[in-house]
């Protein structure tokens, strides 16, 4: 598997779904554009749906709602999770 580079700030979803399909981040970006759905779309954001519409023209089924985190365990082979980024230092506990 080859590391996909997130070529924009706000391209998380397009490089996800290329880190998936074995793509390039331009080469997934390409193809998004295709499709209109741009980093750059604020409305995307909080969005999974774009997500999902990608893979689906790819033939990878998806569920069709969002299922909340509860363990490691009850996660499927695949599943995509999306992470809150943190500009601060995380305090690690020590004790």
């Amino acid at each position: 598997m080859q590391p996909v580079i997130q070529e924009e700030t706000t391209g998380c979803g397009i490089a996800s779904v290329a880190n998936i399909l074995g793509k390039s981040y331009p080469e997934m970006k390409q193809i998004a554009n295709k499709m209109g759905i741009y980093a750059t779309d604020k409305s995307l954001w909080s969005d999974t749906n774009y997500v999902r519409r990608m893979l689906s023209e790819f033939s990878v089924n998806t569920s069709e709602e969002e299922h909340p985190f509860s363990t490691w365990d009850n996660l499927p082979d695949l599943a995509l999770l999306a992470i809150k980024h943190c500009n601060g230092l995380i305090k690690q506990d020590t004790s």
